[in-house]
């Protein structure tokens, strides 16, 4: 960030869990985005009412500016870094959308928390599982080019399967299959607490065993697109398929 920013305020929203919890594929983060925008704006006026400057960093289709908040997120707190590459809080998982507030006013900083994710995504895996574009690596996490010990994400399968999901263009299979968020009732309030405190990894093995016996889920290949149903047959200059491997010979001929 330029060092005339001191501080930073990192809001987390999560999405409706209906929506991701029904539709991985063609639910709408922008509900989050929005009411995560929303009070990040709303804070940035407040805190300029007050006499200091204040900037706000929306979402990625705002532009994020100066910074990435997911590093900043962690160093306040509200979460570590999962399998995924995302963001993953102790109360919502990994089903949240960001918002930062960059401003000079006072503040105590808040500090990195420590969940036991590292040890419970060790054990987990059903995001690497479920992927329907393969790209959330299987092993264990390793050395990266800016010196943290971290899984690494296929960004461009990631991306290329996401632009393909028809109408929406939208994949969110990873958030949907966290053990992490689960609707929070009593139950789920109470077991993420526990394994959030528990260093014995026994309550990561009772929230592995309740996701997989409670909430299964459809197989990767299962959120693959489709054959679309029509009532007509198409015509040959839709049908892409035929053009894989190059053109046909003598398509063009009557």
């Amino acid at each position: 960030m330029p060092d005339w920013w001191q501080y930073a305020i990192v809001i987390a929203v999560p999405h409706e869990p209906n929506l991701i919890e029904a539709t991985p594929l063609f639910y709408s983060p922008f509900e989050a985005y929005t009411r995560s925008g929303l009070a990040a704006a709303r804070l940035t006026g407040f805190i300029k009412a007050l006499g200091y400057p204040a900037r706000y960093n929306g979402n990625p289709i705002i532009g994020w500016d100066e910074l990435l908040p997911t590093p900043l997120a962690i160093d306040a707190g509200l979460g570590e870094m999962g399998r995924p590459g995302i963001l993953v809080t102790p109360e919502f998982g990994p089903s949240v959308k960001l918002a930062v507030v960059l401003t000079n006013l006072p503040m105590e900083p808040d500090r990195p928390i420590n969940m036991g994710l590292k040890d419970f995504c060790d054990k987990c895996g059903i995001c690497a599982e479920k992927c329907p574009g393969g790209s959330i690596p299987s092993g264990q996490p390793e050395l990266q080019d800016d010196g943290v010990v971290r899984w690494m994400s296929d960004r461009e399968k990631c991306q290329n399967y996401y632009a393909s999901v028809p109408v929406r263009h939208m994949c969110g299979v990873c958030y949907s299959v966290c053990p992490w968020r689960r609707f929070d009732n009593a139950l789920h309030k109470y077991s993420r607490e526990l394994a959030v405190r528990d260093r014995t990894g026994i309550a990561h093995q009772i929230m592995l065993w309740g996701q997989k016996s409670f909430y299964p889920s459809p197989s990767k290949d299962d959120y693959n697109a489709p054959t679309w149903a029509t009532y007509k047959d198409v015509p040959w200059w839709m049908r892409t398929d035929m053009f894989f491997d190059g053109i046909p010979e003598g398509i063009f001929k009557k």
